[in-house]
């Protein structure tokens, strides 16, 4: 037995012995000679770009060329279903709180409304500051700043760069 996952064990050499022996050499050969359990964990989980492997599962297993290929499933997203009928309940959530109650982070329920241009129906807190610079920063760049900002009063960081920025850009403007 092979372990595909912390849940499943699959016996890759019977899943090489049933396709020999319901396919034959030449197409056991091409398709399934070099199976190994990474490659069973990937078809389970649909990583494999190659529809090949994944037809002829399909095939051994019974499964029709008219269910295989027939019409394609509804591709409706769930999130967008739940998200829509939040919207028609009419109940006015945070986004933190709708968020929370649709399983996702705040910054996903701004990307999912976007995707499906959905206008935005929850409590939302309009500021001026609603911009974001994000820095790397090594540890001793990262203690340096946050050391200078405990000595100015201990500020929160983030006002302290801001404040630095911000008065660099100013005295910039004045040498010029």
């Amino acid at each position: 037995m092979d372990k595909i996952n912390k849940y499943q064990t699959l016996s890759v050499v019977k899943i090489q012995q049933a396709a020999r022996e319901y396919y034959g050499t030449q197409i056991y050969e091409q398709y399934f000679a070099s199976l190994s359990a990474t490659v069973i964990s990937r078809l389970i989980s649909w990583h494999l770009s190659s529809p090949d492997r994944y037809a002829l599962l399909a095939v051994m297993v019974g499964l029709g060329a008219d269910t295989l290929f027939g019409p394609a499933l509804d591709g409706t997203d769930p999130l967008l279903e739940r998200l829509l009928s939040y919207k028609e309940a009419g109940v006015v959530y945070g986004k933190s709180d709708l968020a929370a109650k649709m399983g996702i982070q705040p910054g996903q329920l701004d990307s999912l409304a976007r995707k499906y241009k959905v206008q935005p129906f929850w409590r939302q807190i309009w500021q001026d500051r609603n911009r974001c610079i994000r820095l790397s920063l090594t540890n001793s760049e990262y203690e340096a700043i946050s050391q200078a900002a405990q000595e100015s009063g201990g500020i929160p960081l983030a006002v302290f760069a801001r404040t630095i920025i911000l008065n660099g850009l100013k005295n910039k403007e004045r040498l010029q």
